[in-house]
């Protein structure tokens, strides 16, 4: 079963002098992260972002917060129609 595109809010979490806050980008994600994948995101500024390896995914509802070795994500859902 192959997993369409999903367009997303995504907020990072700064930890660290070298990661900065980021709140509420809008993007796409290929697919969801897994725990040992580097997770992935195309921004709508046409900019691309790929973390260090997954640690830790929890879901909260529609909410996703993805875990790496220096930052956590949270991501949310946006509908498909939204631009």
């Amino acid at each position: 079963m192959q997993q369409q595109p999903l367009r997303v809010l995504m907020s990072r979490d700064g930890s660290d002098a070298d990661h900065e806050s980021i709140d509420d980008v809008r993007g796409v994600i290929l697919k969801e992260p897994h725990v040992g994948d580097a997770f992935q995101i195309y921004f709508d500024n046409g900019k691309y972002m790929r973390t260090s390896e997954v640690k830790r995914v929890a879901r909260t509802g529609d909410e996703l917060l993805v875990s790496t070795a220096n930052s956590v994500y949270r991501l949310r859902p946006l509908p498909a129609n939204s631009n």
